[in-house]
């Protein structure tokens, strides 16, 4: 996949197989294969992210509930 980008507040973590990003809109998370955050426009929020996405992952802001803990600390058990 190349040029994938999306309008990101703050890229949260990220490696070559999981990336994290806070929108707008909430958090999405991005699985796969050799990715790589090409460019990240802290004006205007464009994330552009190269690399084999095998899922993206969104959760609305607010959709956690407090027994659930954060995404991170769900991502990273």
């Amino acid at each position: 996949l190349e040029n994938l980008v999306f309008l990101s507040k703050n890229v949260l973590s990220f490696d070559e197989e999981t990336i994290v990003s806070d929108t707008e809109q909430g958090v999405i998370v991005i699985h796969g294969v050799d990715l790589h955050v090409t460019r990240l426009n802290v004006e205007t929020g464009d994330l552009y992210i190269d690399g084999e996405i095998d899922s993206i992952e969104y959760q609305r802001e607010g959709a956690f509930s407090k027994n659930k803990g954060s995404i991170l600390s769900r991502i990273f058990k």
